[in-house]
């Protein structure tokens, strides 16, 4: 066997070794700090890379951003309506004028001095990285790095506890410096003039990086007038850098405007026309860019402007990925213990957005003893620089969890390849107490093998670091308000429930499918890319072993599963997570991967769905008597009265939560009664601890007790509805949910991603196509549901109220509470009906009483009505104790409950109390 190969300390490594750092996402001074231990080992690339995140830092600084603003024109943007248009270019001017007035306040001036500083010694090291300066110590680089650490207590505060971004280039890319070259090379061919006047733009991030290395090739061709700035897509440029623009515009010269490799274009097309209000013409402005597409194809947005790319076979990383180098890699890795004598690769597939990586068959030589071993080996990007080598600190503290690692060169890691086999399955994952202890030991782990002295995350605004997710997320229960509540209230109360006492670094990506079985000789699981996600460039920053839990639980089906990794926890730590930030975690997860599987966005809904249910259920419900126990039953629909979808998917809110607690703790046994899927029937029974449900509109039915679904189409109305999917399915446009297997849930989307019920005619096409007359359409708002005209939700109910017990009753059902017609069966079986006051469609009918209040508050009314008192009120149903942070969540979840001037007083009420 082959161990793992030892790895750089993390202080103070020698001359030759990577800087290998635990935390990247570090301020100014700690940058300065590092920048001047590598200009003394004479670490050039790390160096360059150092100060260009300082660099990076400080003209965001001379370029400040009125973010809310920014936002509050993007959001009149997408709004129907001259008003919107003309609020919206109000927010941009104003923008824009505040940040000139920003940018010329003696505070922004006084940077200038140190800044020009620093330029110099990024201008110098970005020549060094690319060879013009030859490689002995150039004089002064020592010097220029003390100076700049010596006089930083002269900036401001604000400015020194600004974090580094990372720039997905040499981050979460894996472009090169040699790319670069090939860039400027390629241009100089066909601008080969070297007296023209070139100005370098970047676009930041990652153009503070790429930018002066492109600057650099180009004095190293000679090149007579190169100057360099960056810019930010949609802030204004500071009046030195507008000159500059203006002048280069005036000359005739080019703008090279670099970035990463692009995906709509949208931040170059961006700047560019910012650089065209300042005088340029499109044909000076030149993009300088690495693409991901195979031939010089770029993004619409950017078609009108001339072009210099790499494309993907031609970025210098395939090469280092090409058998001959991989040998000669792996064997000088290996040195001394194993010669390699053989290199075969095993093609696999590779992502051209993100890192590549390839997989090789090596056969192995022992020294001295000669045994020869064959392995497989897996070399991926991860980074160049201490960026990459941020990769081996969890690999050297955390090798009981890791695969073996072999060595890291040029940006590339060389690990032991681990085999789809031994990937863990969902599934099974789930009911495994192993895994949950696994998981748990290994983010404790991490906890301590990667401490930090503070969250530092909590200082980033506009990057979507966890809290701000969770605050975004939070916000949408004040509807169109939740874009000013941001700022005002959930950013403090995601702060306030997120809080961590001993942050570290974590893993941010921990699903189970990131889990391998262990190969017997180490611990259970082996977590696979235990870097990659700590601090990605799609956000999600965060310094909370926790969110490593949640990670692991966000997409899970096993409310088991969540209880029984949470007390691993407990075991390996002490520490016990509450149920808010797991939630807030779980939500930030799961929107996280909606960046990067859009095509999943129904079934993360539904986990999203899932996570509020079981925070609800732990809050609210858990302890409560079992529902097999003999009690009145009564009957709920889900839409509208026991959910709503004001986070965005269907969640309880704290009076439906309440009066489930009321109704369980008086012995009544509530009964789901919805047009939803079986799955989500039994999902919700189970988490809620229902005595059953009805779902697809009658056609199933659910006993909790049984763990039995009851069917009660017939065989002949089953193939009528196989008959109207297959109809359905051959309509170009529309989709069919396989979930629903007792009715049909058909769909069709609209240009932006919007599912959108059927139109009538598209409806009566797929009737005709069904050849039956059996069956009806029910348009929602989002899907159309076709059902057998004979079953409804009266059926279903009658069908389960006698497999609960309630015999052959006229009225099993002590009393109903629904909003549309289709309830109309349901309150046949009910002695008493109740509607909330948003449901018109039976609201003029005799036997239901509307309630004052709407949805949930209105579900809350008709419990009170049945049980003589208010969910809550008395010693039987007293909810739990609601304090602190708990308190605090729950009445924002519950804020748009008490109609648009309640939710006002209560945003206002909180926010007075947070600040």
């Amino acid at each position: 066997m082959i161990g793992a190969l030892p790895v750089p300390a993390t202080t103070a490594p020698d001359h030759g070794e990577a800087l290998v750092l635990g935390n990247l996402l570090n301020d100014l001074p700690v940058l300065a700090s590092l920048l001047t231990g590598e200009v003394e080992r004479r670490a050039w690339l790390d160096a360059y890379l150092l100060a260009a995140g300082m660099n990076q830092i400080v003209d965001d600084r001379l370029e400040p951003a009125l973010q809310r603003l920014d936002a509050v024109a993007r959001h009149l943007d997408v709004r129907p309506g001259r008003g919107a248009r003309l609020g919206a270019k109000a927010a941009r001017i104003t923008t824009g004028a505040m940040n000139t007035l920003v940018a010329s306040r003696g505070s922004v001036l006084g940077l200038r001095g140190w800044c020009e500083e620093l330029a110099a010694l990024l201008e110098a090291l970005a020549d060094r990285v690319v060879g013009v300066l030859p490689a002995a110590h150039p004089p002064g680089f020592a010097g220029a790095a003390a100076t700049l650490v010596d006089t930083l207590g002269g900036l401001p505060g604000s400015l020194l506890g600004t974090p580094v971004r990372l720039p997905a280039c040499f981050w979460s890319f894996d472009q090169h410096p040699e790319d670069l070259a090939r860039l400027v090379e390629a241009f100089s061919q066909r601008w080969p003039s070297r007296r023209r006047t070139v100005l370098v733009v970047g676009v930041r991030t990652s153009g503070s990086y790429l930018a002066p290395l492109i600057a650099a090739e180009l004095r190293a061709r000679a090149y007579d007038a190169v100057d360099l700035l960056t810019m930010r897509p949609g802030r204004a440029l500071p009046p030195r850098a507008r000159r500059l623009v203006r002048e280069t515009a005036r000359r005739g010269g080019l703008v090279l405007l670099t970035d990463d490799a692009p995906v709509t274009g949208a931040s170059l097309a961006s700047t560019a026309r910012t650089l065209r209000g300042l005088g340029l013409a499109p044909r000076n402005i030149v993009l300088m860019l690495q693409i991901s597409q195979s031939r010089d194809e770029l993004p619409v947005a950017l078609a009108s402007y001339p072009a210099v790319v790499l494309p993907w076979e031609q970025w210098t990383v395939q090469e280092r990925l090409t058998p001959a180098r991989v040998f000669t890699t792996l064997d000088e890795l290996l040195a001394g213990d194993y010669r390699v004598l053989a290199a075969e690769e095993i093609p696999i597939s590779c992502r051209r957005r993100g890192h590549c990586r390839a997989r090789f068959r090596v056969e192995l030589c022992e020294v001295p003893s000669g045994e020869r071993y064959d392995r497989q080996v897996l070399v991926e990007g991860v980074g160049l620089g201490y960026l990459g080598a941020h990769a081996l600190a969890a690999a050297r503290d955390l090798t009981t969890f890791s695969p073996r690692v072999f060595g890291l060169r040029d940006g590339l890691l060389y690990r032991e390849w681990l085999p789809d086999e031994r990937r863990a399955r969902r599934a099974a994952a789930e009911r495994d107490p192993a895994i949950a202890r696994s998981i748990a030991a290994y983010v404790a782990a991490r906890r301590r093998a990667l401490p930090v002295a503070e969250d530092i995350s909590l200082r980033l605004t506009g990057e979507q670091p966890a809290w701000e997710v969770a605050s975004m997320t939070l916000s949408r229960v004040f509807g169109r308000a939740g874009l000013a509540a941001r700022p005002l209230l959930t950013d403090r109360v995601a702060k306030r429930l997120l809080r961590v006492e001993r942050p570290s670094v974590v893993d941010g990506d921990t699903d189970l499918d990131r889990w391998f079985v262990g190969d017997g000789a180490r611990a259970p699981m082996t977590k696979l890319s235990a870097a990659e996600r700590s601090f990605w460039h799609l956000g999600l920053a965060c310094f909370d072993a926790a969110f490593d839990l949640a990670g692991a639980t966000a997409r899970a089906s096993d409310a088991a599963f969540v209880r029984r990794l949470r007390q691993a926890y407990v075991d390996e730590t002490g520490e016990r997570i509450d149920e808010e930030r797991w939630l807030l975690y779980e939500l930030a997860h799961l929107w996280g991967r909606a960046r990067t599987h859009p095509q999943e966005t129904a079934a993360l809904r539904r986990a999203a769905a899932r996570a509020l249910q079981r925070y609800f259920g732990e809050v609210f419900l858990r302890g409560l008597p079992p529902a097999s126990q003999p009690g009145p039953l009564c009957a709920l629909d889900v839409d509208g009265v026991l959910e709503t979808e004001h986070l965005g998917f269907p969640a309880l809110t704290p009076s439906s939560a309440r009066a489930l607690r009321a109704l369980r703790s008086h012995g009544y046994r509530p009964l789901l009664a919805t047009g939803r899927s079986a799955v989500e029937i039994v999902e919700r029974c189970r988490t809620y601890g229902l005595a059953g449900g009805v779902g697809e509109y009658g056609a199933v039915t659910y006993d909790t007790q049984g763990d039995r679904l009851g069917v009660v189409l017939s065989d002949d109305e089953a193939r009528t509805l196989d008959r109207l999917r297959a109809a359905l399915a051959r309509i170009d446009g529309v989709q069919v949910d396989p979930e629903y297997r007792y009715s049909v849930r058909a769909f069709t989307y609209a240009p932006g991603g919007r599912r959108l019920r059927l139109d009538a005619a598209t409806s009566a096409r797929a009737l005709s196509g069904a050849a039956s007359d059996e069956i009806a359409a029910i348009h929602g708002e989002c899907q159309t549901d076709f059902v057998v005209r004979a079953i409804d939700k009266g059926v279903g109910l009658r069908a389960l109220s006698r497999a609960l017990g309630a015999g052959d009753e006229a009225r099993p059902l002590a009393f109903a509470v629904g909003d549309t017609a289709a309830d109309l069966p349901a309150f046949d079986l009910a002695r008493v009906a109740f509607a909330p006051a948003h449901a018109a469609a039976v609201g003029g009918i005799a036997t239901v009483t509307v309630m004052p209040r709407a949805y949930q508050a209105g579900l809350e009314e008709a419990v009170s009505r049945v049980l003589g008192h208010r969910p809550g009120g008395c010693a039987q149903c007293r909810g739990p104790l609601l304090a602190g942070e708990r308190e605090l969540l729950l009445k924002v979840l519950g804020a748009q409950e008490r109609g648009r001037l309640g939710m006002a007083v209560q945003a206002i009420g909180l926010a007075a109390r947070l600040w």
